[in-house]
């Protein structure tokens, strides 16, 4: 639950900042990222931003943590 796995065609898997800077060259609408994201020894600054984020993911989208029922029981422990 802190990170996000990305496994690809050839199953190489990526995890958490790299993962998402693997699908900037995967989804169109994240081109635009690559630029950035590839910067040469940038990756511990991404890292670091993919963890703040990862860390605040549900009050970023709004997530009280209020479930009805178990659907969302895990991910507020």
């Amino acid at each position: 639950m802190e990170e996000m796995y990305v496994v690809d065609r050839r199953g190489g898997i990526h995890k958490g900042a790299e993962a998402f800077r693997f699908l900037t060259t995967q989804l169109p609408r994240l081109y635009g990222l690559v630029p950035f994201l590839y910067i040469p020894f940038s990756l511990p600054l991404w890292r670091w931003a993919y963890r703040q984020v990862a860390r605040r993911r549900y009050r970023i989208m709004g997530k009280t943590g209020e479930c009805e029922g178990d659907a969302c029981r895990i991910h507020f422990k």
